[in-house]
C-alpha cells in the first residue's frame, strides 16, 4: 500500500476509535474527553477536600496552606454559574484555614498588635480595671514597660491609709486628679495612731510640708476638713472606705455627702463615737434637733449607692465624742442610701471612762428606728450588738419586741444572725415568764445564729412553711445556767435527766434543750458562752443531735455543785483529771471531731524524739506516739522526771479519747487561748495490729 493510503486508513481508524470511546464514556457517566492535537486526554476530576474543621491541626500552617491552595484551584474547573464560587461549607473552611495561616505569616509579630507598644494612656486605662495589688505586682514584673506604668501610677495608689492631718497627701490627690482615680481603698486613721500604719505613695511625705504649718488650731481643723473633702471628691472609683478618726472635730457626717458621689463604693466601715450622736450635737454635747435636718435627709435619700453592699458601724471605748443620749438618727439617714445592702453590722460600746455611768452614759444603744424603718430585701448578714428596744406597752404587748419580730420576718434571706438586744421579751409583766415568740416562717434560710438562750430556743420552735426542717447548723452565745438537780440521778445514762416542757420546772435550760432536740436536727456546731454545772453539759450532750461535729463549752463559771462527782471538777483553766468520765460522756456524740472547753493535756517543757510504744497493748487501747511540731527548731533533750510523767499521762489521755471518740481530732492546748492559738491534734496512722490503731498527739497552731 502506498504511503498516502496508509495515512488515510490511520485517520479513519483513529476517528472511529475516538467516536467509540466518546460514546462509551458518555454511556458510563464519566467526564468528557478533551482532544489535544489529535490526542485523547481524559479530564481530571477535582481532588476531594474535607469540610470538617476539626480535621485540620491549628499548629500546622503548611497543611492549611496546601488545602486552601487546592480549594482555590478547583474554582476554575467548575461549569456554568458555579465557577469561581464557594459553597457555604467551603467558605467556612477557607476562613478557618486563613485563621491557621495568619499567625505564622512573617518572622516577627506586628508592632501594632503588641501590648507594650500601645500608648501610655491606653495602658493606664487597661491597668485601671485591675484592683488587686497582688495582680498589679505580677503585671509590673512582666517587663520594664509595664513596670513604668503600674508601679508609680497604680500600685502605690490602690490603698491609701493616712490621717486627717496629712494635708500633703490630700493636696497631692487634689492636684493629680488622674492619680486620685486610681485609689480603691481609703482608710483614715486616728490622730493618735502610730506613723508606721500609714500607707501613702512614695515621695509625698517629704514634699508640700509647708501646707501643714499654721498657728491657729481652729483654722487648722477647717483647713484639714477642706482638703480631705476635696481629695475624696477626686476618688471617683473608690471601692472601700474606712473611717477610724475618733479624736478630731471632723466627723463622718461631714464625709457622707462626699461618699455619696462615689457610685462604685462597695464597703464602708466606720469606727467613731460621733456616728451615734443625735442631730445638732457637737463633741458629745447635745442640742435639740432642727427642722432643717429633715430637708438634708431627703436630699441624701434621693442619692443612692447601688454598689454598696456592706456597712459596719461601731463606737469606741473613748469618751471623746460619746453622747449621753446616743441615737441612730444619723445612721438611719445613711442607710436610706443603701437599697442593695447585703451585710449590716452595728455595735455599740459604752465609754471606758471611770465616771461614764455617773455622767449618764448608757450601756445600750436605742435601736427602735432601725427596726421600724429599715428594710433591705438582699440582706444576708445581720449583726446587732449591745442594743436595746423600747419597753413601752400597747395592749399588754411590748412594742419594741413586736418591731424586732416584724423586722426579722421581713428579711427572709438572712443567713447569719448576731443578736444582742436588751429588753427583748415575749410579754410585759413582772414575772416575764412567757417566752419570746417569733412570727411563723421567720428567717427560713438562717444557717448561723449568735444570741442568748431564749432567742435561740424561740427561733428553733418557730414554724416554717410546709413543715420543712430549719437549715440551722451553727449555734453560738448560749449560756447554760445551773439548775437544782435534787431529784436527778447522777448516772450518765439515767432516764430521769430528760426534760420535757412539763418536767423540771426549776431548770432554766429546759425549753432550749427540748427545742434543740425536737427542731435542731441539722445543727452541726454548738459554741456555748459559759456553763456552771456538769449536769447541764451532760443534758446538753443527751439532747444535742447525733450529727454534732463541733462542741465548745466556753468558760466555766463558779456555781453550786449538785453533788455529782463530776460537778466538782476544776475550772476550765486547769487540767481536768476526769478524762475517762469526759471521754465516756463525749462518746454519745459519734460524729464529734472538735471539743473545746476542757483541758486534758499537761504542759511539757521539752519533748523527746518521737517514740512509739503501746502501754495498753493487752487491753486493745490504741497505741500512742507523741510529737510536737512547734518544737522542731529547738534542740531536743532528755526530758526530766516530771516531764516523763506528764508525757505518760498525756499519752494515756490521748489513747482514751481516741478509743471512746473515734472521730475526735482536735482538743484544747494546755495554755490559755488568750495567750496562744494552739490546739492538740490527735492523728491516727493506719492499722497497727488487730483492734489497735497508732495514735499520735501533736501541737499545732490555729490559722487566724
Amino acid at each position: 500500500m502506498s504511503p498516502a493510503g496508509r495515512r488515510a486508513s490511520a485517520r479513519t481508524l483513529l476517528s472511529s476509535h475516538s467516536k467509540a470511546s466518546t460514546s462509551k464514556l458518555a454511556g458510563s457517566g464519566s467526564s468528557p474527553i478533551k482532544v489535544n492535537h489529535g490526542r485523547l486526554v481524559p479530564r481530571r476530576s477535582p481532588p476531594s477536600i474535607s469540610t470538617n474543621l476539626n480535621t485540620y491541626d491549628k499548629k500546622d500552617p503548611f497543611q492549611a496552606f496546601t488545602t486552601l491552595f487546592s480549594l482555590i484551584s478547583t474554582l476554575t474547573g467548575r461549569i456554568g454559574g458555579a465557577q469561581f464560587k464557594l459553597t457555604p461549607e467551603e467558605q467556612k473552611l477557607a476562613v478557618h484555614l486563613l485563621g491557621i495561616i495568619e499567625p505564622f505569616i512573617g518572622s516577627t509579630p506586628s508592632r501594632r498588635t503588641h501590648l507594650t507598644r500601645q500608648p501610655t494612656e491606653i495602658l493606664d486605662y487597661i491597668v485601671s480595671h485591675v484592683d488587686s495589688k497582688h495582680d498589679l505586682l505580677n503585671l509590673a514584673l512582666t517587663c520594664q514597660r509595664m513596670h513604668s506604668v503600674v508601679i508609680p501610677r497604680h500600685f502605690d495608689y490602690r490603698v491609701v491609709r493616712a490621717k486627717v492631718s496629712s494635708i500633703s497627701v490630700w493636696n497631692h490627690l487634689i492636684v493629680n486628679r488622674s492619680l486620685a482615680k486610681n485609689v480603691r481603698q481609703l482608710e483614715i486613721l486616728d490622730e493618735r495612731a502610730p506613723a508606721t500604719k500609714e500607707i501613702v505613695p512614695a515621695g509625698i511625705i517629704a514634699s508640700d510640708t509647708d501646707l501643714e504649718s499654721t498657728d491657729d488650731e481652729l483654722t487648722m481643723h477647717v483647713k484639714q476638713e477642706r482638703y480631705v473633702l476635696q481629695a475624696l471628691g477626686r476618688m471617683t472609683t473608690l471601692v472601700y472606705f474606712k473611717w477610724s478618726c475618733n479624736h478630731s472635730p471632723l466627723s463622718i457626717e461631714d464625709m457622707w455627702p462626699a461618699l455619696l458621689r462615689c457610685q462604685t463604693l462597695k464597703e464602708v466601715e466606720i469606727n467613731d463615737n460621733l456616728v451615734f450622736a443625735p442631730f445638732g450635737s457637737a463633741q458629745g454635747q447635745e442640742e435639740p434637733s432642727e427642722e432643717s435636718n429633715s430637708d438634708e435627709e431627703r436630699v441624701e435619700a434621693a442619692i443612692v449607692l447601688p454598689e454598696l453592699t456592706k456597712i459596719t458601724l461601731s463606737s469606741t471605748k473613748h469618751s471623746y465624742g460619746a453622747a449621753r443620749h446616743p441615737s441612730l438618727s444619723r445612721v438611719k439617714g445613711m442607710l436610706n442610701s443603701c437599697p442593695n445592702l447585703e451585710c449590716l453590722a452595728i455595735s455599740y460600746t459604752a465609754p471606758r471612762s471611770r465616771n461614764a455611768v455617773s455622767n449618764g452614759f448608757p450601756s445600750y444603744l436605742p435601736a427602735d428606728d432601725i427596726f421600724l424603718f429599715g428594710r433591705w430585701t438582699n440582706l444576708r448578714f445581720l449583726a446587732l450588738t449591745n442594743l436595746r428596744v423600747s419597753a413601752s406597752t400597747n395592749s399588754n404587748r411590748n412594742v419594741g419586741t413586736d418591731a424586732v419580730t416584724t423586722f426579722l420576718l421581713a428579711h427572709a434571706n438572712v443567713e447569719v444572725l448576731v443578736l444582742d438586744i436588751a429588753n427583748l421579751s415575749g410579754s410585759v409583766g413582772e414575772s416575764n415568764d412567757e417566752p419570746l415568740t417569733f412570727l411563723p416562717n421567720t428567717l427560713p434560710r438562717l444557717r448561723e445564729i449568735t444570741a442568748n438562750r431564749e432567742i435561740v430556743s424561740s427561733l428553733l420552735a418557730c414554724p416554717l412553711e410546709s413543715d420543712i426542717s430549719r437549715p440551722l447548723e451553727v449555734i453560738r452565745g448560749v449560756r447554760l445556767t445551773g439548775a437544782h438537780y435534787s431529784q436527778v440521778d447522777a448516772g450518765i445514762g439515767s432516764t430521769s435527766t430528760r426534760c420535757p416542757p412539763q418536767g423540771l420546772p426549776n431548770d432554766p435550760n429546759r425549753n432550749f434543750l427540748y427545742n434543740l432536740k425536737t427542731y435542731g436536727t441539722n445543727v452541726k456546731r454548738i459554741e456555748l458562752a459559759n456553763w456552771v454545772e456538769m449536769e447541764d453539759v451532760r443534758r446538753l450532750i443527751e439532747y444535742a443531735p447525733k450529727g454534732l461535729t463541733w462542741l465548745d463549752l466556753g468558760k466555766r463559771l463558779s456555781g453550786t455543785a449538785s453533788g455529782n462527782p463530776l460537778s466538782t471538777g476544776p475550772s476550765a483553766r486547769a487540767i481536768n483529771t476526769n478524762a475517762v468520765e469526759w471521754a465516756t460522756l463525749l462518746s454519745a456524740l459519734p460524729e464529734l471531731t472538735t471539743f473545746h472547753g476542757i483541758k486534758f493535756f499537761y504542759e511539757v517543757s521539752t519533748l523527746p524524739n518521737p517514740m512509739s510504744y503501746s502501754p495498753y497493748a493487752s487491753t486493745g487501747v490504741p497505741e500512742v506516739n507523741h510529737a510536737n511540731h512547734l518544737s522542731s527548731s529547738i534542740p531536743l533533750s532528755e526530758p526530766s522526771g516530771s516531764d516523763k510523767s506528764r508525757i505518760r499521762k498525756n499519752d494515756e489521755n490521748a489513747s482514751m479519747l481516741a478509743w471512746k471518740c473515734p472521730k475526735l481530732r482536735r482538743v484544747d492546748h494546755w495554755e490559755d487561748e488568750s495567750e496562744t492559738k494552739k490546739v492538740i491534734v490527735l492523728v491516727k496512722e493506719g492499722s497497727h495490729g488487730k483492734g489497735k490503731d497508732k495514735v499520735r498527739w501533736e501541737v499545732r497552731r490555729v490559722k487566724q
